[in-house]
């Protein structure tokens, strides 16, 4: 076999280890299965760094796995298959796609409590939502900054937040919900236990729809 002939050959392979990993994030099965999630983190680091990946499929799947994935508990090796995603979404030019992978990237960090750090990668979300005209993606980003902020006490800065991200939240329950959250965890901060009990009431409300 010529090297062509190898390269091809790890392209189809590559791209079968994919349409599984696939199979099993269409099935429900792919939460449970810890030997998919490392394969899925070795197919997807390999698939990017291929001279054609691709692309669409990657996104795809880095955007389905993402929740999933830091459900579970991956940190440090899904966050570097995240950058590498981030790195081939800005050479390829889909900015709405950076924008998811970007706020993913805040979410781990946030999660860490890297705040510092989640802050920069949350508002590189945020500038890239916009540029994609994502309402929900800017909402969903500027509450997670409010948050963040709230778990620093800058509780002037949080409120300024979250009224940036509410009228951008439109219909979308969640987001209204974490509107509402927010607001409560601010007042009740500053010990408007009144106040605070009904935003949590809403907020629990919107969640129950």
């Amino acid at each position: 076999m010529t090297t062509t002939d190898y390269a091809k050959l790890f392209t189809t392979l590559i791209g079968r280890r994919l349409h599984q990993i696939d199979q099993a994030l269409q099935c429900g099965s792919f939460i449970h299965d810890s030997v998919k999630q490392a394969q899925a983190l070795q197919a997807l680091s390999y698939a990017m760094a291929i001279d054609t990946p691709d692309f669409a499929n990657i996104i795809r799947l880095l955007r389905a796995m993402a929740p999933l994935m830091e459900q579970v508990g991956h940190r440090n090796n899904w966050r570097a298959t995240l950058v590498q995603g981030c790195a081939l979404c800005q050479r390829m030019g889909h900015v709405a796609a950076e924008a998811d992978v970007c706020y993913h990237i805040g979410i781990l960090y946030h999660r860490e409590r890297n705040f510092a750090v989640a802050r920069k990668w949350l508002t590189d979300a945020l500038r890239a939502y916009e540029v994609a005209a994502d309402r929900g993606g800017q909402s969903k980003t500027l509450h997670q900054l409010a948050h963040i902020a709230c778990l620093q006490r800058k509780y002037d800065q949080a409120a300024k937040l979250v009224e940036e991200a509410a009228p951008l939240a439109d219909d979308d329950p969640i987001l209204r919900a974490m509107t509402y959250f927010l607001k409560g965890t601010i007042a009740s901060d500053f010990q408007r236990w009144h106040e605070a009990e009904l935003l949590f009431r809403e907020a629990l409300a919107l969640r129950t729809v």
